[in-house]
């Protein structure tokens, strides 16, 4: 949870603490549990509670618990033969906190009894059936996997086994505050990102449930996606993770194999078996006399666009495309980098998203180039914007702007100077500020 990452965090935290306890987590997660790092403590029924020595008086305090796996549910989905998509819990190492102070272990304790008592006073409880036990011939600990109850068949033995396994997130220990607590993967970014120093930026996305793995992972060349809720249930998150996902996914590909992605392309249907081409939709946009001329009795064109979302090819399928020698009728396809836009009316959303995108940005080696366009300001027209300065992040005023610059030839409907700036104050009650 964040008082884990807080002590990482923090700069009063000597550098050498932070190594010994990121190598006895590393440890304990390997099951190598020894007996000073697995002392049972609380005395909760059925909470596999642990203290973990560090030094003579800091101790981890960690479980064996539950939880939602993204990784273990990704492999699963990939390998079924069916598109559903199979939930898969994991029992995890769970880290609640690292105790500076010895006499303060109880208190802290206390702390996470209580967090399970207030998950069990709420509603969400997730049955789990089919126990997968992990097998090695060392004695290291390996975990078990569950399936969600859900997607097994309705057998008379799932059901008794489901009644005994559930999974019951963790709530707040706060009287006043109805959430659950959020925990982060202690990946090697991570423990990386901990280990730099009490300057360098540190943030990663924590772990989703899985309505929220399900939205952030949903294939994006299909159709777009209208995601309703209430004020705090996580869709900002699930907007934010899917372009953090689809960023990671795509630079990690292209940061050696040059742009990927092919272009999108305009093509208009006459209602005939003919096709304009791009230098034809060139040399009509902007063109007054041609809809002047045109016979108003004819049926409209219909404009339709390739998807280019996830329309990445392999770097192997690119470099075989582009080695056979191309004729005039066949010209290799145009390609460029992954082109992403975060947009909404609030400006203070708005300046958090940014700063959060490139806090995890910061911990990714393959964003390094983008890094250097964090405090750049976003140029009057798209076209001349720098492939490393996406994803952008703009209000509606901002982006519209940006539109009307960018799409009108040089002709925008806003008066503007040479520069691309306004020459005049729009004077609304939604765009006269920030």
């Amino acid at each position: 949870p964040e008082k884990v990452v807080k002590f990482f965090k923090d700069k009063q935290t000597p550098r050498w603490l932070c190594q010994r306890a990121v190598e006895k987590i590393r440890m304990i997660a390997k099951g190598q549990w020894h007996d000073k790092l697995c002392k049972r403590v609380g005395s909760k029924p059925g909470l596999q509670l642990f203290e973990g020595r560090v030094t003579k008086s800091v101790r981890i305090l960690w479980e064996v618990a539950v939880q939602f796996s993204a990784r273990c549910t990704n492999k699963l989905s990939s390998d079924a033969t069916s598109s559903k998509v199979i939930h898969v819990y994991s029992e995890v190492i769970r880290v609640w906190d690292i105790v500076l102070n010895h006499d303060r272990l109880h208190h802290c304790i206390r702390n996470v009894e209580k967090s399970h008592e207030r998950g069990h006073q709420a509603s969400v409880k997730i049955p789990l059936s089919q126990g997968m036990e992990s097998k090695s011939s060392s004695d290291e600990k390996l975990p078990k996997m569950f399936l969600l109850g859900a997607d097994m068949e309705e057998t008379e033995a799932l059901k008794s086994i489901a009644k005994r396994l559930q999974f019951v997130p963790a709530g707040s220990t706060k009287d006043d505050e109805y959430n659950v607590i959020t925990f982060y993967s202690f990946s090697n970014a991570f423990a990386r990102s901990m280990l730099e120093g009490e300057n360098a930026r540190r943030d990663f996305p924590f772990k989703e449930w899985p309505k929220e793995h399900d939205i952030i992972n949903l294939p994006e060349d299909k159709e777009s996606i209208l995601l309703l809720g209430r004020s705090g249930t996580g869709k900002t998150t699930c907007c934010l993770y899917r372009l953090w996902n689809r960023f990671q996914t795509y630079w990690n590909m292209a940061q050696h194999a040059g742009p990927l992605i092919s272009r999108n392309t305009l093509i208009f249907d006459q209602h005939q078996d003919d096709m304009t081409s791009d230098s034809e939709i060139e040399s009509t946009r902007g063109s007054d006399e041609s809809s002047d001329d045109s016979d108003e009795s004819a049926d409209p064109p219909t404009l339709h666009t390739q998807p280019i979302a996830g329309n990445v090819a392999s770097s192997e399928a690119m470099s075989e495309h582009c080695s056979e020698p191309c004729s005039e009728e066949t010209q290799p396809e145009t390609l460029e980098h992954l082109h992403q836009v975060f947009i909404t009316k609030n400006y203070v959303l708005c300046a958090q998203m940014r700063k959060r995108f490139y806090d995890m940005a910061a911990s990714n080696d393959s964003a390094e180039e983008q890094m250097a366009f964090e405090d750049a300001e976003v140029a009057n027209n798209l076209l001349v914007i720098n492939d490393f300065a996406f994803p952008l992040f703009l209000t509606t005023r901002q982006f519209l702007l940006l539109l009307d610059n960018s799409l009108a030839d040089g002709v925008s409907f806003f008066p503007r100077a040479e520069d691309g700036t306004l020459k005049v104050k729009i004077l609304s009650s939604d765009y006269d500020h920030e």
